[in-house]
């Protein structure tokens, strides 16, 4: 068997073979990083608290794996204003703690927009605050979990807005005294996601 004497010519074509392959990998623009500003609906109140509509942030960062789905994680805060509760007048609920999951994108025909489905679990704690803001009780993490709906539209090459709808669950223990207080956080999240990809 003749074998090949040349051995540059073949480490060019692997080097050239390597960065095609490199770009072709870039050009996936697997990675994607995001940040959403939302407005918070709780469907309950907490215990004898009365509640206004509530904010939150988050910033993820997520890897597509398959064509249309990828695996996400990152951190949130979120907070409801309460003018009356146990904890006084004019103090604050907040939840904050980090999330994770999976979201499938599928195009929607050939256009800029595509369906968004997301559903993952949450590792938050909820702090209570007076009006001066000062931390009046705080629970230990715990687990809790989220769904969301929406779609994407694509405003630039690799830069996405995401309009979504989403659901969160959160149940926690919180020591008011020598008293434990259950706390069931569940809401309704609308906001929009500023998306990179890379």
């Amino acid at each position: 068997m003749k074998k090949f004497k040349n051995p540059t010519i073949v480490s060019v074509f692997l080097c050239i073979l390597l960065l095609c392959c490199s770009n072709y990998a870039v050009a996936q623009e697997k990675w994607k990083i995001a940040f959403r500003p939302g407005i918070d609906f709780s469907n309950k109140n907490f215990s004898d608290t009365q509640h206004g509509i509530g904010y939150g942030l988050e910033a993820t960062i997520s890897y597509r794996f398959q064509k249309y789905l990828s695996a996400f994680a990152g951190w949130s805060f979120n907070s409801f204003p309460a003018k009356e509760s146990f904890a006084g007048n004019n103090g604050e609920f907040d939840e904050s703690g980090y999330n994770f999951g999976f979201q499938f994108t599928y195009p929607i025909a050939s256009s800029k927009f595509n369906y968004v489905i997301g559903a993952g679990g949450t590792y938050n704690h909820i702090e209570i605050e007076d009006y001066k803001r000062n931390v009046i009780a705080n629970s230990d993490y715990g687990f809790g979990w989220q769904v969301e709906a929406g779609f994407s539209y694509t405003i630039v090459n690799r830069f996405d807005i995401m309009p979504t709808i989403r659901y969160r669950s959160l149940s926690r223990d919180i020591m008011i005294g020598s008293d434990k207080m259950p706390i069931n956080l569940n809401y309704i999240s609308v906001g929009a996601g500023m998306i990179w990809s890379f």
